[in-house]
């Protein structure tokens, strides 16, 4: 395990809750998300910017957002994050908000919409982006490409990785050649 992703919370005590089990177990990274309604607070209506505030305060790594609403409404919430922490922001909104179609639920917005959007979160400071329910493969190609040359709009995080040490490795394993796998 790398980091955790505690997403989809809508209540600000439960995901607190969470960070707190996280961290009772370890001090990996973590990447808390919420959901919001249009109005850009919780289904409990927690405003965007207090939540990140106490998510920050309680020491998670990456403040977000994901789920619930199409990127259009999550874009409006980004300044409340902004304003509210300084720690990096993450988005993964819904393909927009679906619709029954036959008895089947359809999000509609496209994959070029979802990656128009993407950019601009990007370019108002937005770390990690992606989305959530009814996004495709086609909409994370999308996304990809229109995201790829841009900078976020604040200043970068450095991180470090690290593989565990030679003699943590299982010595009775063989490692498989890549062309074998």
């Amino acid at each position: 395990v790398d980091l955790f992703v505690l997403e989809t919370f809508g209540d600000l005590l439960e995901i607190q809750q969470a960070v707190r089990a996280v961290r009772s177990l370890c001090d990996l990274p973590i990447v808390a998300q919420m959901v919001l309604k249009e109005d850009g607070s919780t289904a409990l209506g927690t405003d965007a910017g207090l939540f990140a505030q106490r998510l920050e305060e309680a020491g998670v790594d990456v403040v977000g957002m994901n789920c619930s609403v199409g990127p259009a409404a999550m874009l409006e919430a980004v300044d409340l994050l902004h304003t509210a922490t300084k720690q990096p922001l993450s988005a993964q909104p819904n393909a927009g908000l679906p619709r029954e179609v036959d008895g089947r639920k359809i999000y509609m917005a496209s994959p070029e919409y979802m990656a128009t959007y993407a950019a601009q979160m990007i370019r108002k400071g937005i770390r990690f982006v992606g989305g959530c329910c009814g996004t495709t493969p086609e909409h994370i190609r999308e996304i990809s490409a229109a995201v790829r040359m841009l900078s976020p709009g604040r200043a970068q995080i450095q991180a470090a990785v690290s593989a565990p040490p030679e003699e943590a490795a299982d010595p009775g394993v063989e490692p498989l050649p890549l062309a074998d796998r």
